[in-house]
């Protein structure tokens, strides 16, 4: 019995070896699955990060060009229109504080009353320092009482009838209150009635226009 006894053992014993042998075979096949499995499942990812990284900028730089394009163009700023005038030829010219002189010659002559009249006027006005550049001794002459009808004609040689804007006059010969022809021309330093400047042209009153001029205009025969 020993004899054959001992064969069977040895045969069942080689028979568990092999049927042992194949589960660790399978186990690492399991395990090398399982490993590239995860392997794969953690590499996958890979690609769609980096096309996200790569397209994030791509959309980062397309705004900033969005937005400069929806921005609204700017206005453009509309200087306001003049304000309309209040007073009349003597008020305006009073509230300018530059027209003293004339002032007090036209009230000395009379025309101050004419000019509050509706008009319209258009009057060449000197201002102060144009009565400044005038002799003394002569300026004096004029505001005696004797000499009223002299001054008269030197202030009316300063007022025309009308509305007309300094441009509208240029090239002709404006008739004055005391009949005499007055000369508008344009030079490259700007306007000139008789033999004045005009310094500020185109003031306007509710009954008509002030150009402001450097120099007291006087009849040929003073």
């Amino acid at each position: 019995m020993r004899k054959f006894a001992y064969p069977l053992f040895v045969a069942g014993a080689l028979f568990l070896a092999a049927c042992g042998g194949e589960k660790p075979a399978e186990a690492t096949a399991e395990a090398t699955d399982s490993t590239a499995t995860a392997s794969t499942e953690e590499t996958a990812p890979a690609p769609e990060a980096t096309a996200t990284e790569e397209a994030a900028p791509a959309a980062e730089a397309s705004a900033p060009a969005s937005t400069s394009t929806s921005a609204p163009a700017a206005k453009e700023k509309k200087s306001a229109p003049a304000a309309a005038p209040t007073k009349k030829i003597i008020g305006t010219a009073t509230d300018l504080g530059r027209f003293s002189e004339l002032a007090n010659a036209m009230t000395a002559t009379g025309l101050g009353q004419i000019l509050g009249e509706d008009g319209p006027f258009v009057i060449f006005a000197p201002n102060d320092e144009a009565f400044a550049k005038i002799d003394p001794a002569q300026k004096a002459m004029f505001f005696k009482p004797e000499n009223k009808q002299k001054l008269i004609n030197v202030m009316k040689l300063h007022v025309t009838k009308g509305r007309s804007t300094i441009e509208s006059l240029e090239g002709t010969k404006v008739v004055t209150f005391n009949g005499k022809l007055l000369p508008v021309k344009k030079t490259a330093n700007g306007f000139t009635v008789g033999k004045a400047n005009v310094v500020k042209a185109n003031i306007a009153a509710t009954n008509g226009m002030i150009h402001e001029i450097d120099a007291v205009l006087l009849p040929a025969d003073y």
